[in-house]
């Protein structure tokens, strides 16, 4: 049933009206996905679903807060190239890039 659920799940989540997604809602809930399976086992077992809609609703505010940091780093990260390019060697370059790459991972 678990295998159902997560497939549609995904199918959900990669649909779209068209529009285009702004929010990071399938990163938010990998990166609490303890909690989302832990919801998800407690839940599938019944067909009263109102906890697990407050539950995923409650993601939504946590996806469009992740969104918003994303994206003020990645806004930052151009001004810093745009502030810095041509200034570094190419060993600079490679340890910069590194940073950048796993400042969202930690």
């Amino acid at each position: 049933m678990a295998g159902l659920a997560e497939h549609l799940r995904k199918k959900s989540l990669a649909q779209n009206i068209g529009q285009p997604r702004l929010i990071a809602f399938a990163y938010t809930i990998e990166h609490g996905r303890k909690a989302y399976y832990d919801q998800l086992e407690r839940h599938q077992r019944t067909l009263d679903i109102t906890e697990w809609l407050v539950y995923f609703a409650g993601t939504i505010p946590k996806a469009q807060q992740t969104t918003v940091m994303r994206g003020a780093f990645y806004i930052s990260k151009a001004q810093f190239y745009d502030r810095f390019r041509g200034q570094f060697n190419d060993r600079q370059e490679k340890a910069i890039a590194r940073m950048f790459e796993r400042a969202l991972g930690g």
